[in-house]
């Protein structure tokens, strides 16, 4: 289990990337791809495009770096949580 805090926004992000996963393996699994080919944040697919949008919101950054600590040692994951880091900054920002 990732160890995160149980207030209710790492809860909601948990949740978002869970979705995100589901739909990554959807869309790979229909498409005859791998898994790890999927890029989430480069992908035309409508249900993975609306997973992402929804997960790199700016208020869920708090929890995205509280799950990137947790998944330090998990490539993909890691390289996934890195980049919506990136894209939440983004977002906060108004670029």
């Amino acid at each position: 289990m990732i160890p995160m805090s149980k207030d209710s926004k790492s809860h909601e992000v948990l949740t978002m990337w869970l979705e995100l996963q589901r739909a990554v393996a959807q869309f790979s699994t229909t498409n005859g791809l791998r898994y790890q080919n999927v890029v989430p944040w480069d992908c035309a697919d409508k249900g993975i495009h609306d997973a992402w949008a929804r997960l790199i919101q700016p208020e869920n950054l708090s929890a995205l770096k509280e799950w990137d600590e947790a998944e330090e040692a998990n490539f993909q994951p890691g390289a996934w949580t890195k980049e919506a880091i990136k894209q939440c900054h983004v977002r906060s920002s108004g670029l």
